[in-house]
């Protein structure tokens, strides 16, 4: 999960005010963009609107949160070579501007370093979180929430290395911390309960980690609707441990709910042929063949189409898939 940083409003002329307006209104379209899951339209209005901004103010001071919008659809598109660009100009700006010791940096220092780990680089992830979690607990202390999802992005880096005990530390300290802010942080609990729930399935605790899974599904369901793209890591996650429990009906509805929803952005994201994928191993299991060697196929075609829309070769690793 990205985290966002705030754009402060300045002073400005009646013209600056203008063109402030223009820009401010196509961050706000794109923002609506991005939270619907309409990740190319959302890039398109933060690339519009961060021309607008170098146009007339090359060193303002709010380029660093539109880098940070533009590389975090980017990411969720599937460009993680443009995300990768966009976050280190992002971060070279705000060095610039304000060093290195300071929270605006930190956010950004995370959400590259959540993109690594997006790409399967954990060792450079956990590298540089373990930055930012420093960063965060000398300029807000170690008990405030923004430290606190620095600290899940951490323990999901953990997770993916086999890290349980430290990541069990972590979680265990942060939900709490997260559970008690004000406003709440809605999407920084549910991942962290989700990551919570991976650690459970991965210690044995299946049906913790199924109650933990569904509490988070819930919620992200509520804040997204119903076909969110970003509800297929979610529902992936509960048909497997579903499917663990002995619950094959449950599991085999969810898997095709996240199929559906996959099926709609074949080509778009790597997480849809995952999705197809690990529907289609539970469809063998099941006997199903014909079933799951279509959904293989449809897989393989989707992950074809997507490396060709971005120039890469790419393979999918099920099991990393949480």
């Amino acid at each position: 999960m990205q985290r966002w940083l705030f754009v402060c409003l300045l002073a400005l002329s009646p013209a600056g005010r203008a063109q402030f307006a223009d820009w401010q209104t196509l961050m706000v379209q794109a923002a609506a963009f991005d939270r619907a899951g309409r990740y190319a339209e959302a890039v398109a209005g933060y690339r519009t609107a961060l021309h607008l901004v170098e146009q007339s103010s090359p060193g303002d001071a709010h380029l660093p949160g539109i880098l940070n919008a533009l590389a975090s659809a980017s990411s969720n598109l599937g460009d993680f070579s443009e995300a990768e660009r966009q976050y280190r100009r992002a971060m070279s700006l705000a060095e610039t501007t304000a060093g290195k010791e300071n929270a605006e940096y930190a956010v950004l220092l995370e959400n590259l370093a959540n993109l690594y780990s997006e790409e399967g680089q954990q060792a450079k992830a956990e590298t540089m979180l373990r930055e930012a979690l420093g960063i965060d607990s000398r300029a807000l202390g170690p008990n405030d929430a923004r430290t606190a999802t620095v600290g899940n992005s951490l323990a999901q880096v953990l997770l993916a290395r086999r890290n349980y005990g430290e990541a069990e530390t972590l979680l265990v300290a942060d939900i709490p911390m997260l559970e008690s802010q004000r406003p709440p942080c809605a999407d920084c609990l549910l991942t962290a309960l989700s990551n919570l729930g991976l650690l459970r399935f991965h210690q044995g605790r299946r049906q913790e980690a199924a109650d933990l899974y569904e509490r988070s599904l819930a919620g992200f369901e509520a804040a997204l609707g119903p076909a969110h793209p970003l509800l297929l890591r979610p529902l992936n996650n509960l048909a497997q441990v579903y499917a663990t429990l002995g619950r094959e009906q449950d599991a085999e509805s969810i898997f095709r709910r996240a199929s559906a929803i996959a099926e709609a952005r074949l080509g778009t994201n790597p997480d849809c042929p995952a999705v197809l994928l690990n529907f289609a191993a539970f469809l063998r299991k099941s006997g199903r063949r014909a079933e799951a060697k279509a959904l293989e196929h449809r897989s393989q075609t989707a992950l074809q189409e997507y490396a060709r829309n971005h120039g890469i070769g790419m393979t999918v690793d099920k099991s990393a898939f949480k």
